[in-house]
């Protein structure tokens, strides 16, 4: 079973506040595009979802972690540099974004969300 991470997205986060330390340029510039609210925790539960499935953690690292869609290597530092991640995120009903990580290639997910 893959770890998954869903969080409401709430129109009242003040995401501005930590999006500087947490995310590279490239996936600023994604998240003020349009959408922002939705943008910004698509790639958020991405960060999660990566940090969780590796045991990694919470912490300054997460500027290394890419969370845009699209082939990335990742920095050395990071466990599990070596395979291919695939990162998986969805809308679900309710404003629930979810974002699933996994070190090969997911052909299929069955489950459902009990909230």
């Amino acid at each position: 079973m893959l770890p998954a991470i869903v969080e409401y997205i709430d129109p009242a986060f003040g995401y501005q506040e930590i999006i500087a330390d947490t995310f590279s340029a490239e996936e600023i510039d994604y998240v003020e595009e349009e959408n922002s609210l939705d943008r910004f925790f698509t790639l958020w539960t991405r960060k999660e979802a990566f940090v969780k499935v590796t045991g990694l953690g919470l912490g300054d690292h997460l500027k290394l972690i890419p969370s845009l869609a699209g082939r990335h290597i990742l920095h050395q530092s990071i466990p599990g540099a070596d395979l291919n991640w695939q990162v998986l995120s969805f809308m679900e009903t309710g404003n629930y974004m979810i974002s699933i990580a996994n070190g090969m290639v997911i052909n299929k997910i069955r489950g459902f969300l009990i909230i």
